[in-house]
């Protein structure tokens, strides 16, 4: 798939990445909104192993289905379940491209209802003009390492943004 015109780093609103945040945190909780959340959380963690650091958000609503749902529903520019409150038509990915300019990326984990527990992470390759779309199990792992056992069962949908980090203002271009 082609990455959407619209999304791009130089198109975000403002230069500001706390600013950006707030589109962020705007349509995750619409979606969690839409899908009968009783409670959300947002937190900033970095991965020591990676030297990255990312936005977590987290709601206790309906999960996904499968990890075929995650990649095409959650990942997929201009696609969505189509229920309601999605921000500009791409919804999460469209506010990815917010969060940290030209190497932005987007992970979406959820304890699914035919499969366990997956994730699958997605990130424009402004090389190739492609939008990239990968299962990463990995994320399981990190999650309940950040999180511990009762908060990552507690929370059945988890919207991962990578954001700048302070030790690496040289990002790449996307392609990892």
């Amino acid at each position: 798939m082609r990455i959407p015109s619209e999304m791009n780093g130089q198109r975000a609103p403002f230069e500001n990445t706390i600013t950006n945040l707030m589109f962020v945190i705007r349509e995750c909780m619409a979606n969690a909104t839409t899908y009968k959340h009783q409670k959300g959380h947002f937190l900033n963690f970095v991965l020591e192993k990676e030297k990255k650091s990312y936005f977590l958000f987290m709601h206790d609503g309906q999960p996904f289905k499968n990890l075929e749902e995650i990649t095409r529903e959650g990942l997929t520019p201009d696609e969505s379940g189509e229920k309601g409150w999605s921000f500009q038509g791409c919804g999460l990915t469209y506010c990815m491209s917010y969060m940290n300019g030209m190497n932005s990326h987007l992970t979406i984990c959820s304890h699914t209802k035919e499969d366990g527990f997956k994730s699958a992470t997605a990130h424009p390759n402004y090389e190739t003009n492609e939008w990239v779309i990968k299962e990463t199990p990995e994320w399981g792992t990190n999650l309940f390492e950040t999180l511990g056992k009762r908060l990552f069962e507690e929370y059945q949908v988890f919207y991962i943004f990578r954001v700048p980090h302070e030790d690496n203002n040289n990002f790449d271009s996307g392609n990892e």
